[in-house]
């Protein structure tokens, strides 16, 4: 089974039903992604796997606690696979990573447009 890549009912149950906070959260979201993404691919081009372990953590730990569920599981993959020191498995990785990264992308504009039209 594919993972979503983004499950919102973690974010209703954060607000506590409440859900008009969760634009502004899906926001922050989708920037945070943005930059350590970006830090992501430039600590794998420079091969600094401890670099490139910190960013899949950081990343993990927020898409975790807020339903991104997909990323998360690629961060948890992709740190496993630099614990393990398989580096030549890392591109690939972190080409899918990224591909999920697009359609987290998608799915918190549609939530977001969503939840504008809700209002």
């Amino acid at each position: 089974m594919e993972a979503k890549s983004l499950d919102l009912s973690v974010l209703v149950e954060i607000f506590n039903g409440d859900s008009a906070g969760i634009p502004d959260l899906l926001e922050d979201v989708s920037q945070t992604v943005d930059r350590i993404e970006a830090s992501l691919i430039e600590t794998c081009k420079r091969q600094d796997w401890p670099g490139a372990g910190k960013a899949l953590h950081e990343l993990k730990g927020m898409c975790a606690s807020s339903g991104c569920v997909e990323v998360a599981q690629l961060c948890a993959q992709t740190e496993a696979i630099l614990t393990a020191e398989r580096y030549r498995q890392v591109p690939d990785c972190l080409e899918s990573l990224r591909s999920a990264c697009g359609r987290l992308r998608s799915a918190i504009r549609e939530a977001c447009a969503d939840q504008y039209q809700a209002r």
